[in-house]
């Protein structure tokens, strides 16, 4: 980087600041032929007011030199150029590669003399106007932009044409345009009208082609170039509503006509002027963000939540000593003895993970419960039993704007009453479980200078039944195949709250009351056997549900009471669902045994891990 700095106090002093600078001549008289090659950032700057303001130096000064001197202008990486270039009457500024940001002017106020020259894989952006310099911009003798190549111009709203133009955008004259390549419109975070037209953004005397592509960086305003007779190219821009940017999902297009209606009523202004400086796909991620479809995934997350309980009873209801030779009637079923309590406890710890959609973010979830629970069997063949304990689970969400990505936490209480019939060969089991908890939100986003967290807390609560029946097979001594049908009944409620807003942006939604349901029907098969003190399992299962699959929540926005509230949606995990497990148990005796276990799920958009250790003990 070169760095060239001058200041004085405001008296009668000249400051003068340059970066690069030929003027001389070789030895003899002879000129020097120069060639400047810029790969980095180049800074000239100078104050009049002690270090108050900073006004354009020289960037590059060959002005002076005695043959014509190329200024190459090429990085990989953008760089960055703060002042003034001087070509003198026929030097050039040539853009041969990679972007250069161009705060400056190219022969300040004229005459119109040395080129600038785009080429095919070379990019210059010149900037918006600022308060003490103007726009950047340029007075050149020939202007060229190749085909593939970009000439960017920076925007704000203002397009007063009363006042010099090079205050508040760039232009650039020329004698002679040669036009290819692509205008690239680069637009400031503001607030801009419905329609609006920046005059003579390139005004030369003879214009020689046209633009092969005019683009921009909003989603809301739709640039378009006006190349009038003269040899002069205009912007005609008009804004886009927020709800009609193509390529939004639902939750997306709820949100932008929201916006459409809040826009003018000067509610939002720390987040309208960011929205239309973000291209398309940055502009759907923030609808996303604004619209709280987390929530939506919150609801999915506490509907399945007492899966895990359910999991680990119907293991514990499926412990008999010896499955083959029951079914066959040669041995007495001990799963369940009669006049004997069991006693057990489980741990589990599980990883949720889903990609998510266009609806709503992906999230990972890691998942924590400690459970202990007891039974009794009325008789050989039917029992009773109840469980209860503490379960946390830990959302995190996929980063979509650039701030880590929203969290949310939930814990609380869980228990379940279960009981059914076995005779070894066939049984039928039911569960019914619940779960009442208490959480908090944090919305992390960015979509203003400060970061936002929107922040709630929040009570939710579940319940489910699970019922199964089966008949267990013996295919060896020692071993059972048994295919088994289930049914699965969810629901799941989430209080109403409102979020806290610490930045005041009016961002903080309203979160509406929600509840969720799931039917689910289980068809699969499995295998289980018995060596030694050693009993290993294994299951498949295909789960599919009947239905939504999707959970919605209404949202509003809370700081605009009488504002239009709009849906948002969770994304859709999918219909059916491969349920793998294998495991095994060991028992140190009679009355004393260990389990270790995996448990898969796994949908189109949904994968879920457990791992669970469970303790048994009859007395």
């Amino acid at each position: 980087m070169i760095k060239a700095y001058a200041q004085t106090d405001g008296s009668s002093a000249t400051a003068k600041a340059t970066g690069i600078k030929i003027t001389t001549v070789g030895p003899g008289g002879a000129p020097y032929t120069a060639v400047v090659t810029n790969n980095g950032d180049i800074w000239a700057g100078i104050s009049h007011d002690g270090g108050a303001t900073i006004h354009w130096g020289n960037a590059i000064d060959v002005s002076g030199a005695p043959n014509p001197v190329n200024v190459i202008l090429t990085d990989d990486q953008p760089n960055h150029i703060f002042g003034n270039i001087l070509t003198g009457t026929s030097g050039s500024v040539d853009v041969t590669h990679g972007t250069t940001i161009f705060s400056g002017q190219i022969n300040p106020g004229g005459p119109l003399q040395g080129t600038l020259d785009i080429n095919t894989t070379g990019k210059l952006v010149a900037t918006a106007g600022d308060p003490v310099n103007g726009a950047s911009g340029g007075f050149v003798d020939t202007l060229t932009v190749h085909s593939g190549a970009i000439l960017g111009l920076g925007f704000t709203p203002d397009t007063d044409p009363s006042i010099t133009p090079t205050m508040h955008y760039p232009h650039f004259f020329a004698n002679t345009a040669n036009l290819r390549g692509t205008l690239y419109a680069a637009y400031a975070p503001a607030i801009y009208a419905d329609h609006q037209v920046y005059q003579d953004v390139i005004d030369a005397n003879v214009r020689n082609g046209v633009f092969d592509h005019v683009t921009d960086n909003s989603a809301l305003l739709n640039t378009k170039a006006v190349y009038d007779g003269s040899g002069n190219v205009d912007l005609v821009v008009d804004r886009i509503a927020f709800s009609a940017v193509s390529g939004l999902s639902g939750n997306q297009q709820q949100v932008g006509l929201t916006l459409d209606q809040l826009f003018g009523t000067g509610a939002f202004s720390s987040i309208f002027p960011t929205l239309f400086a973000l291209t398309p796909a940055d502009y759907a991620k923030a609808l996303t963000a604004l619209s709280g479809s987390e929530y939506a995934q919150l609801n999915q997350s506490i509907l399945w939540s007492t899966g895990q309980l359910n999991s680990t009873i119907t293991d514990r209801m499926d412990c008999g000593t010896n499955w083959a030779a029951s079914a066959q009637g040669l041995e007495d079923k001990r799963c369940f003895v009669p006049g004997k309590v069991n006693a057990w406890a489980r741990i589990h710890g599980t990883f949720n993970q889903t990609d998510g959609d266009a609806n709503a973010a992906g999230y990972n979830e890691s998942q924590m419960g400690i459970y202990g629970g007891a039974d009794y069997a009325f008789t050989n063949n039917y029992f009773v039993g109840m469980a209860a304990g503490y379960f946390q689970s830990d959302m995190n969400f996929d980063d979509i704007t650039g701030m880590g990505g929203a969290s949310m936490n939930y814990d609380g209480f869980q228990a379940a009453l279960y009981g059914g019939y076995d005779d070894g060969s066939w049984y039928a089991r039911g569960i019914g479980s619940f779960g009442l908890y208490t959480g908090d939100s944090h919305r992390f986003f960015g979509l203003t200078t400060s970061p936002l967290d929107p922040a709630g807390s929040f009570d939710a609560s579940t319940e489910s039944f699970y019922g199964e029946v089966g008949k267990r097979y013996a295919v060896m001594p020692k071993t059972t195949v048994t295919p088994f049908t289930g049914l699965i009944i969810a629901h799941s409620d989430v209080n109403g709250f409102t979020e806290k807003d610490p930045q005041n942006t009016g961002v903080a939604l309203k979160v509406g009351d929600q509840s969720g349901d799931s039917l689910a029907s289980t068809l699969g098969v499995r295998i289980e056997g018995q060596y030694g003190g050693w009993k290993p399992e294994a299951s498949i299962a295909w789960e599919h549900e009947w239905l939504d699959t999707v959970q919605s929540v209404h949202n509003a926005f809370a700081s605009l009471p009488g504002a239009p509230g709009f849906n948002a949606n969770s994304s859709d995990p999918g219909r059916d669902w491969a349920i793998i497990g294998i495991g095994t148990t060991y028992a140190f005796n009679p009355s004393s045994e260990f389990t270790v276990k995996y448990d898969g799920r796994f949908a189109d958009d949904y994968s879920s891990h457990s791992v669970i250790a469970r303790w048994d003990s009859k007395f």
